[in-house]
């Protein structure tokens, strides 16, 4: 199913922000590791239906 995942620390903007103005700063930086939805079993039958769409966890391994 097609649709977007987002991480965010903007739940924590009314704490970070004041504190950010009396000269805080946070590292927002971030590693992640391995993601993904679903079952090994369903990544099998998707790659065997969709032979071209071998893409299976694009942000494994991502730094930002």
């Amino acid at each position: 199913m097609p649709g977007n995942f987002y991480i965010s620390s903007d739940s924590f903007r009314d704490i970070t922000y004041p504190l950010e103005m009396e000269g805080f700063s946070f590292d927002y930086s971030y590693k992640i590791n391995h993601l993904s939805f679903g079952d090994k079993a369903d990544f099998a039958t998707i790659k065997k239906n969709f032979p071209n769409t071998d893409i299976q966890n694009p942000l494994d391994g991502i730094t930002v």
